[in-house]
Protein backbone atom coordinates (compact mmCIF):
# COMPACT_ATOMS: atom_id res chain seq x y z
CA UNK A 1 0.00 0.00 0.00
CA UNK A 2 3.13 2.28 0.79
CA UNK A 3 4.63 1.70 -2.50
CA UNK A 4 1.43 2.11 -4.12
CA UNK A 5 1.31 5.35 -2.47
CA UNK A 6 4.35 6.68 -3.44
CA UNK A 7 4.23 5.82 -6.81
CA UNK A 8 1.50 8.00 -7.23
CA UNK A 9 2.96 10.86 -5.92
CA UNK A 10 5.75 10.39 -8.15
CA UNK A 11 3.33 10.00 -11.08
CA UNK A 12 1.89 13.48 -10.24
CA UNK A 13 5.00 15.57 -9.54
CA UNK A 14 6.34 14.24 -12.97
CA UNK A 15 3.52 15.28 -14.57
CA UNK A 16 3.27 18.58 -13.05
CA UNK A 17 0.78 17.87 -10.09
CA UNK A 18 -2.22 16.17 -9.60
CA UNK A 19 -4.33 18.93 -9.87
CA UNK A 20 -5.71 19.54 -13.71
CA UNK A 21 -7.81 23.76 -12.51
CA UNK A 22 -7.02 26.60 -12.82
CA UNK A 23 -3.17 26.39 -13.68
CA UNK A 24 -4.01 24.64 -16.77
CA UNK A 25 -6.34 26.39 -18.17
CA UNK A 26 -4.13 29.79 -17.50
CA UNK A 27 -1.34 27.87 -19.52
CA UNK A 28 -3.90 27.30 -22.21
CA UNK A 29 -5.16 31.04 -22.00
CA UNK A 30 -1.99 32.28 -22.31
CA UNK A 31 -1.01 30.14 -25.28
CA UNK A 32 -4.10 31.13 -26.84
CA UNK A 33 -2.91 34.71 -26.04
CA UNK A 34 0.07 33.98 -27.56
CA UNK A 35 -0.84 32.24 -30.85
CA UNK A 36 -3.20 35.03 -31.48
CA UNK A 37 -0.56 37.83 -30.76
CA UNK A 38 1.69 36.41 -33.37
CA UNK A 39 -1.43 35.72 -35.60
CA UNK A 40 -2.28 39.33 -35.22
CA UNK A 41 1.43 40.35 -35.69
CA UNK A 42 1.04 38.25 -38.66
CA UNK A 43 -1.81 40.05 -39.97
CA UNK A 44 -0.77 43.56 -39.39
CA UNK A 45 2.30 43.27 -41.50
CA UNK A 46 0.39 41.80 -43.76
CA UNK A 47 -2.08 44.78 -43.66
CA UNK A 48 1.11 47.57 -43.59
CA UNK A 49 2.79 45.94 -46.76
CA UNK A 50 -0.93 46.41 -48.76
CA UNK A 51 -1.39 50.00 -47.06
CA UNK A 52 2.27 50.59 -48.77
CA UNK A 53 0.85 49.12 -52.50
CA UNK A 54 -2.26 51.32 -52.36
CA UNK A 55 -4.16 48.70 -51.58
CA UNK A 56 -6.24 50.28 -49.17
CA UNK A 57 -9.36 48.31 -48.98
CA UNK A 58 -7.43 45.07 -48.68
CA UNK A 59 -5.15 47.06 -45.99
CA UNK A 60 -8.48 47.76 -44.10
CA UNK A 61 -9.48 44.22 -43.98
CA UNK A 62 -6.29 42.69 -42.53
CA UNK A 63 -5.62 45.07 -40.11
CA UNK A 64 -9.29 44.84 -38.83
CA UNK A 65 -8.24 40.89 -38.48
CA UNK A 66 -5.34 41.59 -36.54
CA UNK A 67 -7.26 44.23 -33.82
CA UNK A 68 -10.08 41.70 -33.65
CA UNK A 69 -7.20 38.77 -32.86
CA UNK A 70 -5.12 41.45 -30.46
CA UNK A 71 -6.72 44.58 -30.07
CA UNK A 72 -3.76 45.96 -27.04
CA UNK A 73 -1.01 47.15 -30.01
CA UNK A 74 -1.87 50.81 -30.51
CA UNK A 75 0.23 50.22 -33.43
CA UNK A 76 -2.60 48.24 -35.51
CA UNK A 77 -5.29 51.41 -34.24
CA UNK A 78 -2.87 53.90 -35.97
CA UNK A 79 -2.71 51.54 -39.05
CA UNK A 80 -6.33 51.58 -38.97
CA UNK A 81 -6.40 55.58 -38.48
CA UNK A 82 -4.13 56.16 -41.60
CA UNK A 83 -6.14 53.92 -43.93
CA UNK A 84 -9.30 56.19 -42.93
CA UNK A 85 -7.44 58.56 -43.93
CA UNK A 86 -5.86 57.52 -47.18
CA UNK A 87 -9.95 56.79 -48.10
CA UNK A 88 -11.29 59.93 -46.69
CA UNK A 89 -13.13 58.63 -44.41
CA UNK A 90 -12.33 60.82 -41.65
CA UNK A 91 -15.08 60.59 -39.52
CA UNK A 92 -13.75 56.94 -38.80
CA UNK A 93 -10.60 57.80 -39.03
CA UNK A 94 -11.71 60.06 -35.77
CA UNK A 95 -13.05 57.90 -33.89
CA UNK A 96 -10.07 55.41 -34.14
CA UNK A 97 -7.55 58.35 -32.54
CA UNK A 98 -10.57 59.03 -29.91
CA UNK A 99 -10.94 55.27 -28.76
CA UNK A 100 -6.86 55.41 -28.50
CA UNK A 101 -7.05 58.58 -26.77
CA UNK A 102 -9.30 57.09 -23.77
CA UNK A 103 -6.92 53.81 -23.19
CA UNK A 104 -3.72 55.05 -24.57
CA UNK A 105 -0.89 58.13 -23.43
CA UNK A 106 -0.44 60.08 -26.82
CA UNK A 107 2.43 59.17 -28.90
CA UNK A 108 3.97 61.29 -31.41
CA UNK A 109 2.35 59.21 -34.37
CA UNK A 110 -1.45 59.68 -32.69
CA UNK A 111 -0.57 63.39 -32.51
CA UNK A 112 0.53 63.58 -35.53
CA UNK A 113 -2.45 61.71 -37.62
CA UNK A 114 -5.11 63.60 -35.29
CA UNK A 115 -3.47 66.94 -36.68
CA UNK A 116 -4.37 65.88 -40.25
CA UNK A 117 -8.07 64.56 -39.26
CA UNK A 118 -8.35 68.13 -37.49
CA UNK A 119 -6.37 70.04 -40.86
CA UNK A 120 -9.27 68.00 -43.25
CA UNK A 121 -12.35 69.49 -41.24
CA UNK A 122 -10.21 72.81 -41.51
CA UNK A 123 -9.86 73.33 -37.48
CA UNK A 124 -6.26 74.23 -37.77
CA UNK A 125 -5.73 75.88 -34.31
CA UNK A 126 -6.71 72.52 -33.23
CA UNK A 127 -4.30 70.54 -35.84
CA UNK A 128 -1.42 73.12 -34.83
CA UNK A 129 -1.41 72.00 -30.93
CA UNK A 130 -1.74 68.08 -32.46
CA UNK A 131 1.17 69.17 -34.63
CA UNK A 132 3.15 70.82 -31.91
CA UNK A 133 2.56 68.32 -29.99
CA UNK A 134 3.87 65.61 -32.19
CA UNK A 135 6.95 67.42 -32.82
CA UNK A 136 7.69 68.13 -29.42
CA UNK A 137 7.68 64.25 -28.80
CA UNK A 138 9.84 63.82 -31.86
CA UNK A 139 12.14 66.71 -32.75
CA UNK A 140 14.04 65.31 -35.17
CA UNK A 141 11.34 63.27 -36.94
CA UNK A 142 10.83 65.76 -40.29
CA UNK A 143 7.04 65.22 -41.05
CA UNK A 144 6.21 66.46 -37.74
CA UNK A 145 7.94 69.80 -37.66
CA UNK A 146 6.81 70.58 -41.66
CA UNK A 147 3.29 69.39 -40.56
CA UNK A 148 4.02 72.04 -37.63
CA UNK A 149 5.46 74.99 -39.53
CA UNK A 150 3.40 74.84 -42.77
CA UNK A 151 0.07 75.21 -40.20
CA UNK A 152 2.16 77.97 -38.90
CA UNK A 153 2.35 79.56 -42.66
CA UNK A 154 -1.30 78.87 -42.40
CA UNK A 155 -2.33 80.81 -39.67
CA UNK A 156 -0.12 83.31 -40.86
CA UNK A 157 2.42 83.23 -38.04
CA UNK A 158 5.20 83.83 -40.37
CA UNK A 159 7.79 85.06 -37.55
CA UNK A 160 7.05 81.96 -35.71
CA UNK A 161 7.73 79.34 -38.41
CA UNK A 162 10.78 81.27 -39.04
CA UNK A 163 12.15 80.85 -35.84
CA UNK A 164 11.15 77.15 -35.85
CA UNK A 165 12.88 76.71 -38.78
CA UNK A 166 16.01 78.19 -37.71
CA UNK A 167 16.02 75.90 -34.49
CA UNK A 168 16.52 72.49 -37.33
CA UNK A 169 17.49 73.76 -40.15
CA UNK A 170 21.16 72.89 -39.56
CA UNK A 171 20.38 69.37 -38.12
CA UNK A 172 17.93 67.10 -39.75
CA UNK A 173 18.53 64.97 -42.70
CA UNK A 174 16.15 66.49 -44.80
CA UNK A 175 16.74 70.36 -44.35
CA UNK A 176 16.10 70.91 -48.32
CA UNK A 177 12.27 70.79 -47.40
CA UNK A 178 13.08 73.14 -44.52
CA UNK A 179 14.92 75.99 -46.62
CA UNK A 180 11.76 75.94 -48.97
CA UNK A 181 9.22 76.26 -45.84
CA UNK A 182 11.81 79.09 -45.30
CA UNK A 183 11.50 80.41 -48.99
CA UNK A 184 7.16 80.43 -48.81
CA UNK A 185 7.35 82.32 -45.34
CA UNK A 186 9.93 84.90 -46.52
CA UNK A 187 8.00 85.32 -49.88
CA UNK A 188 4.84 85.93 -47.87
CA UNK A 189 6.42 88.69 -45.61
CA UNK A 190 7.30 90.07 -48.83
CA UNK A 191 10.81 89.34 -48.41
CA UNK A 192 11.73 88.21 -51.75
CA UNK A 193 15.33 87.99 -52.40
CA UNK A 194 15.64 85.72 -48.99
CA UNK A 195 13.16 83.79 -50.13
CA UNK A 196 14.79 83.62 -53.56
CA UNK A 197 18.30 82.49 -51.72
CA UNK A 198 16.06 79.97 -49.24
CA UNK A 199 14.43 78.51 -52.35
CA UNK A 200 17.75 78.09 -54.53
CA UNK A 201 19.76 76.35 -51.31
CA UNK A 202 16.64 73.85 -51.50
CA UNK A 203 17.49 73.27 -55.20
CA UNK A 204 20.00 72.17 -54.78
CA UNK A 205 19.40 69.18 -53.16
CA UNK A 206 15.86 68.91 -54.57
CA UNK A 207 16.56 69.45 -58.49
CA UNK A 208 14.19 67.92 -60.49
CA UNK A 209 11.01 69.65 -58.30
CA UNK A 210 8.99 71.78 -60.43
CA UNK A 211 7.14 73.48 -58.02
CA UNK A 212 10.45 74.32 -56.73
CA UNK A 213 11.71 75.59 -59.62
CA UNK A 214 8.85 77.84 -59.90
CA UNK A 215 8.58 79.16 -56.62
CA UNK A 216 11.95 80.43 -57.03
CA UNK A 217 11.58 81.78 -60.58
CA UNK A 218 8.61 83.91 -58.85
CA UNK A 219 10.76 85.18 -55.85
CA UNK A 220 13.09 86.67 -58.42
CA UNK A 221 10.31 87.85 -60.44
CA UNK A 222 8.85 89.53 -57.26
CA UNK A 223 12.44 91.17 -56.25
CA UNK A 224 12.13 92.83 -59.79
CA UNK A 225 15.64 90.32 -61.04
CA UNK A 226 13.78 90.48 -64.31
CA UNK A 227 17.30 88.90 -65.98
CA UNK A 228 17.73 85.90 -63.44
CA UNK A 229 14.23 84.83 -63.31
CA UNK A 230 14.02 84.47 -67.01
CA UNK A 231 16.39 81.47 -66.97
CA UNK A 232 14.11 79.44 -64.80
CA UNK A 233 10.65 80.72 -66.06
CA UNK A 234 11.68 79.29 -69.47
CA UNK A 235 13.10 76.23 -68.35
CA UNK A 236 9.96 75.86 -66.52
CA UNK A 237 7.89 76.62 -69.94
CA UNK A 238 10.11 74.11 -71.68
CA UNK A 239 9.10 71.82 -69.90
CA UNK A 240 5.56 72.07 -68.89
CA UNK A 241 4.58 74.19 -72.06
CA UNK A 242 0.63 74.03 -72.28
CA UNK A 243 1.16 73.16 -68.41
CA UNK A 244 2.85 75.89 -67.62
CA UNK A 245 0.95 77.90 -64.59
CA UNK A 246 -0.95 81.22 -66.63
CA UNK A 247 0.70 83.41 -63.61
CA UNK A 248 4.28 81.85 -64.43
CA UNK A 249 4.03 82.54 -67.87
CA UNK A 250 2.58 85.62 -67.72
CA UNK A 251 5.98 86.82 -65.45
CA UNK A 252 8.11 85.17 -68.16
CA UNK A 253 6.12 87.53 -70.71
CA UNK A 254 7.28 90.52 -68.08
CA UNK A 255 10.74 89.55 -67.82
CA UNK A 256 10.78 89.41 -71.66
CA UNK A 257 9.68 92.82 -71.65
CA UNK A 258 11.88 94.51 -68.82
CA UNK A 259 14.94 92.74 -70.57
CA UNK A 260 14.02 93.97 -74.24
CA UNK A 261 13.53 90.29 -75.23
CA UNK A 262 10.88 91.79 -77.26
CA UNK A 263 10.60 88.85 -79.60
CA UNK A 264 10.16 86.29 -76.96
CA UNK A 265 8.03 88.35 -75.07
CA UNK A 266 4.97 88.34 -78.21
CA UNK A 267 5.57 84.79 -78.44
CA UNK A 268 4.78 84.51 -74.84
CA UNK A 269 1.76 86.86 -75.01
CA UNK A 270 0.52 85.42 -77.35
CA UNK A 271 -0.02 82.50 -75.52
CA UNK A 272 -1.10 84.12 -72.55
CA UNK A 273 -4.08 85.65 -74.39
CA UNK A 274 -5.03 82.69 -76.38
CA UNK A 275 -5.69 80.94 -72.86
CA UNK A 276 -6.89 84.14 -71.08
CA UNK A 277 -8.90 86.75 -73.68
CA UNK A 278 -9.90 88.51 -70.45
CA UNK A 279 -6.01 89.83 -69.21
CA UNK A 280 -6.11 93.24 -69.82
CA UNK A 281 -2.13 93.51 -69.17
CA UNK A 282 -1.24 90.87 -71.28
CA UNK A 283 -2.85 93.13 -74.07
CA UNK A 284 -0.81 95.97 -73.12
CA UNK A 285 2.16 94.07 -72.74
CA UNK A 286 1.42 92.54 -76.12
CA UNK A 287 1.47 96.17 -77.55
CA UNK A 288 4.59 96.76 -75.82
CA UNK A 289 6.22 94.35 -77.56
CA UNK A 290 4.82 94.46 -81.20
CA UNK A 291 5.43 98.12 -81.12
CA UNK A 292 9.35 97.55 -79.95
CA UNK A 293 9.87 94.88 -82.98
CA UNK A 294 7.68 97.23 -85.42
CA UNK A 295 4.63 94.75 -85.69
CA UNK A 296 2.27 97.48 -85.91
CA UNK A 297 -0.80 95.30 -86.99
CA UNK A 298 -0.26 93.02 -84.40
CA UNK A 299 0.25 96.31 -81.71
CA UNK A 300 -2.89 98.21 -83.25
CA UNK A 301 -4.89 94.52 -82.62
CA UNK A 302 -3.55 94.24 -79.11
CA UNK A 303 -4.03 97.88 -78.29
CA UNK A 304 -8.23 97.67 -79.20
CA UNK A 305 -8.36 94.52 -77.43
CA UNK A 306 -7.10 96.32 -74.44
CA UNK A 307 -9.81 99.30 -74.73
CA UNK A 308 -12.20 97.42 -75.33
CA UNK A 309 -11.99 95.35 -72.32
CA UNK A 310 -11.00 98.62 -69.99
CA UNK A 311 -11.83 101.39 -71.70
CA UNK A 312 -11.49 102.97 -68.40
CA UNK A 313 -8.45 102.04 -67.30
CA UNK A 314 -5.78 104.87 -67.48
CA UNK A 315 -3.71 104.84 -70.77
CA UNK A 316 -5.71 102.49 -72.38
CA UNK A 317 -6.64 104.87 -75.04
CA UNK A 318 -3.57 107.10 -75.10
CA UNK A 319 -1.35 104.01 -76.13
CA UNK A 320 -3.69 102.89 -79.01
CA UNK A 321 -3.62 106.47 -80.19
CA UNK A 322 0.09 106.02 -80.52
CA UNK A 323 0.15 103.18 -82.52
CA UNK A 324 -2.66 104.79 -84.78
CA UNK A 325 -0.12 107.81 -85.33
CA UNK A 326 2.67 105.48 -86.27
CA UNK A 327 0.32 104.23 -88.53
CA UNK A 328 -0.89 107.80 -89.80
CA UNK A 329 -4.43 106.62 -89.35
CA UNK A 330 -4.93 110.19 -88.30
CA UNK A 331 -8.67 110.36 -88.02
CA UNK A 332 -9.40 107.40 -85.60
CA UNK A 333 -6.01 108.44 -83.83
CA UNK A 334 -8.09 112.02 -82.98
CA UNK A 335 -10.90 110.28 -81.64
CA UNK A 336 -8.90 107.92 -79.66
CA UNK A 337 -7.04 110.80 -78.56
CA UNK A 338 -9.93 113.10 -77.75
CA UNK A 339 -11.22 110.27 -75.64
CA UNK A 340 -7.86 109.88 -73.78
CA UNK A 341 -8.16 113.57 -73.14
CA UNK A 342 -11.50 113.55 -71.85
CA UNK A 343 -10.63 110.90 -69.56
CA UNK A 344 -7.22 112.88 -67.90
CA UNK A 345 -7.06 116.46 -68.98
CA UNK A 346 -3.45 116.33 -67.53
CA UNK A 347 -2.05 113.31 -69.36
CA UNK A 348 0.74 114.65 -71.30
CA UNK A 349 1.42 111.96 -74.04
CA UNK A 350 -1.79 112.05 -75.13
CA UNK A 351 -1.78 116.11 -75.66
CA UNK A 352 1.57 115.38 -77.65
CA UNK A 353 -0.24 112.84 -79.54
CA UNK A 354 -3.39 115.50 -80.49
CA UNK A 355 -0.53 117.66 -81.25
CA UNK A 356 0.72 115.54 -83.96
CA UNK A 357 -2.55 114.25 -85.35
CA UNK A 358 -3.36 118.88 -86.05
CA UNK A 359 -0.43 119.40 -87.16
CA UNK A 360 -0.71 116.41 -89.84
CA UNK A 361 -4.42 118.04 -90.27
CA UNK A 362 -2.56 121.05 -91.26
CA UNK A 363 -3.87 122.52 -87.80
CA UNK A 364 -0.71 124.55 -86.63
CA UNK A 365 -2.25 126.73 -83.94
CA UNK A 366 -4.80 124.18 -82.38
CA UNK A 367 -1.58 121.83 -82.00
CA UNK A 368 0.08 124.51 -80.21
CA UNK A 369 -2.64 124.62 -78.00
CA UNK A 370 -2.55 121.22 -76.78
CA UNK A 371 1.63 121.41 -76.96
CA UNK A 372 1.43 124.15 -74.63
CA UNK A 373 -1.65 122.59 -72.53
CA UNK A 374 1.03 119.73 -72.27
CA UNK A 375 3.68 122.21 -70.60
CA UNK A 376 1.32 123.91 -67.97
CA UNK A 377 0.62 119.70 -66.90
CA UNK A 378 4.74 118.81 -66.74
CA UNK A 379 6.83 122.20 -67.50
CA UNK A 380 9.40 119.60 -67.83
CA UNK A 381 8.54 117.10 -70.40
CA UNK A 382 11.30 116.82 -73.01
CA UNK A 383 8.51 115.51 -75.71
CA UNK A 384 6.06 118.35 -75.22
CA UNK A 385 8.88 120.74 -75.23
CA UNK A 386 10.82 119.00 -78.47
CA UNK A 387 7.01 118.99 -80.39
CA UNK A 388 6.57 122.91 -79.32
CA UNK A 389 9.65 123.97 -80.42
CA UNK A 390 9.33 121.84 -83.41
CA UNK A 391 6.47 123.29 -84.28
CA UNK A 392 7.50 127.38 -83.24
CA UNK A 393 10.49 126.59 -85.39
CA UNK A 394 8.61 125.79 -88.40
CA UNK A 395 9.83 122.13 -88.92
CA UNK A 396 6.42 120.65 -89.17
CA UNK A 397 5.00 117.34 -87.85
CA UNK A 398 7.00 114.17 -87.89
CA UNK A 399 6.44 112.00 -90.81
Amino acid sequence: MRKATILTIGICVLLGGCNTGPPQKEARQLAKTRFSHQKAKIKYLLAFEQFQNGQTDKARDSVSEAIGLYPEDPAYFLLLAKVYLEEGELSRAREVLDHMAASESPTAEYSYLSGLVAERYGQLDQALDFYREAHELEPRKTNYLMAYGETLISLDNLQEVLYLIEDHIHSTEYHARLWALKGEALGMLGRYDEAALAYRRALVEIQDDRSLLESYAMALFRAQRYAEALIPLETLYTELEDETPLHALEALARCCLETEAHARGVTYLWEVTRRDPADVEAWRMLTQCSLAVNNLSDAKLAAERAVALSPDQPGAHTTLGFVLVQLQDWVEARRVLAAAYQADPDDVLALCLLGQVLEAAGSSRRAAHYYKRALQADPDDALAQHFYAQLRSGAGPRS
